[in-house]
């Protein structure tokens, strides 16, 4: 580490040097998913733009949710989050990777090229915990802990895997489906509960992948 301004919290881990890194709030608000997606499973969905490179979304919805990320004509992220059955609404905050921005007051951090790298009056992505999993089977749920604080779920990979099946029919053709399942989440009181979800099916089998892994934060929003 470069010499200069060391914070620690009370277990003694360092929290911030000239060396700190983090995703700084940059919009939060209130949306609703209204437009159907199309999909042969009932989802809606709606648009929400960072205009940044580099963004993370992060969402409380009681109601089932996924969120996808593409990029706008200028490479910029655009968020999609769907909603299952149901057109809702849901809170969001959206964190970028900028810089953060001279407020003229407050605790400053610069690193050793005299670039600012801490901002007090900023506010940043705090992070509850973070979970790679293999990607779960079934239709169970799974919960997991916000640890008692306001707690919104932003997904770190966008996980989907491919199912075929081929079912004999006695005395005729025989039947082929395929389904296209992804990570989904819900919000509750206590945290999140996520399962893995049909996003598409189809009269083809198209064979299966691996169902990989999936990545997943809970991100601490209190009093933002």
């Amino acid at each position: 580490m470069e010499a200069g301004l060391q914070v620690l919290n009370q277990s003694g881990a360092l929290q911030i040097d000239s060396l700190y890194v983090n995703f700084v709030l940059i919009s939060s608000g209130v949306a609703a998913t209204s437009v159907n997606s199309g999909f042969s499973e009932v989802w809606y969905y709606t648009e929400i733009a960072s205009q940044r490179k580099e963004s993370v979304i992060a969402v409380r919805c009681e109601t089932e949710f996924v969120c996808f990320n593409s990029l706008d004509s200028n490479g910029n992220v655009v968020h999609r989050v769907l909603t299952h059955y149901y057109p809702v609404g849901f809170a969001y905050w959206i964190f970028a990777a900028d810089p953060p921005a001279d407020s003229g007051f407050g605790l400053e951090v610069f690193n050793a090229a005299g670039t600012r790298v801490f901002q007090a009056s900023e506010k940043y992505m705090r992070l509850i915990s973070y979970t790679n999993i293999p990607v779960p089977s079934g239709q169970d749920w799974a919960a997991i802990s916000s640890r008692g604080l306001r707690s919104a779920f932003a997904q770190g990979s966008y996980c989907a895997f491919l199912e075929g099946a081929t079912i004999p029919v006695p005395g005729g053709p025989p039947v082929s489906f395929g389904a296209i399942r992804v990570l989904t989440a819900r919000t509750t009181r206590d945290g999140a509960q996520y399962r893995i979800t049909p996003l598409n099916i189809f009269n083809v089998n198209l064979g299966n992948t691996d169902r990989g892994r999936a990545v997943f934060m809970m991100i601490d929003v209190t009093g933002y």
